[in-house]
């Protein structure tokens, strides 16, 4: 079994975020997983930094459902690789199609 991309990122000390999979960014956020495991966009956008005015400072990613959520269940692949980036509903259909996202060569999301 070869080892998955993620799996050779950590190995090598590589950061990615796990919510999109980025390895670029000088800035790496707290996440539900951890210290460091978001890109600056997604950790902001998770704890409601991204407004200069009040109103904005509301966090507009909800991952509650990842709290609980050990760091080494998370390692395996980002959370976008496992949700429809459309609707949000977790893949069940097998042999659904992948579209590449043009910001993270080689990663594929299903969508609906």
């Amino acid at each position: 079994i070869s080892e998955s991309l993620w799996s050779v990122l950590i190995r090598e000390g590589v950061r990615w975020c796990r919510y999109c999979g980025t390895t670029d960014g000088v800035n790496w956020r707290p996440g539900p997983w951890g210290k460091q495991t978001m890109c600056n966009k997604h950790g902001l956008d998770w704890k409601g930094y991204s407004g200069k005015d009040s109103d904005q400072r509301k966090p507009r990613l909800n991952l509650d459902r990842f709290l609980a959520e050990p760091l080494n269940v998370r390692n395996r692949h980002p959370v976008l690789q496992e949700f429809c980036t459309i609707c949000m509903n977790k893949k069940t259909a097998v042999g659904e199609e992948a579209v590449k996202l043009t910001a993270q060569p080689g990663n594929g999301v299903v969508l609906c």
